[in-house]
């Protein structure tokens, strides 16, 4: 799935401010784990038409925004009014690759691509990033290799280089934090045992010195 994002200049009523505003389909908050809280986001119905809507993920975390009167109000991206038909639920989010979710804008592919296309050096209706997600965990890494050939015979480049196209890959992240937090859990338990053996290495130089001066 493409993906396009750029940081535009917002304006409400209230407040003005740059936010990150992201182009993507509707099968993004699948993919993305991004959770309704209020109103909906926009259909394949809504991204076949030349449509002005917007899903706010910004509105906890912008005074632009203010969460309690959202839906349905108009904001300027740029120049262009754009109507809010839903928000997003908050989230947890421990990496990212361009930043948080939770203080972005998403609007549908097609209006991205013509309201905030990338400006030059960059081709007009080039995409920043392609979402991809493999059928399954067990089918990771060959979805990995696959998206590689895929994009190298397209680019002519060798799949083997992992430098022409970088991936994000969230499995491979996702398992490095469990390994940390492994480890820490590991080395917690360990240090509570040091920990306890220097308290009272402490407690008694504590005594002793308390010996001394009360003689």
């Amino acid at each position: 799935m493409p993906e396009l994002g750029n940081n535009v200049r917002v304006h409400s009523l209230f407040n003005s401010g740059d936010l990150q505003v992201v182009g993507a389909l509707p099968p993004f908050t699948e993919i993305r784990s991004i959770t309704v809280a209020l109103g909906r986001f926009y259909n394949e119905e809504t991204t076949l038409k030349p449509a002005t809507w917007l899903f706010s993920a910004a509105t906890r975390k912008s005074s632009c925004l203010p969460n309690a009167k959202a839906l349905g109000q108009t904001i300027s991206l740029t120049e262009t009014p754009y109507t809010i038909i839903g928000v997003m639920k908050p989230k947890e989010q421990n990496s990212s690759y361009d930043g948080a979710d939770v203080r972005k804008i998403f609007i549908p592919f097609n209006s991205m691509r013509r309201d905030f296309p990338n400006k030059p050096p960059a081709v007009e209706h080039s995409v920043d990033r392609l979402l991809v997600a493999p059928w399954s965990l067990e089918t990771h890494p060959d979805c990995v290799k696959q998206v590689r050939r895929s994009l190298g015979r397209l680019h002519s480049f060798d799949p083997r280089d992992k430098e022409a196209a970088s991936i994000w890959d969230t499995v491979k992240n996702a398992e490095a934090n469990r390994m940390i937090i492994v480890g820490m859990e590991f080395s917690w338990g360990g240090r509570r045992g040091h920990a306890f053996s220097g308290g009272l290495g402490v407690m008694n130089v504590m005594l002793v010195s308390v010996r001394e001066r009360t003689r």
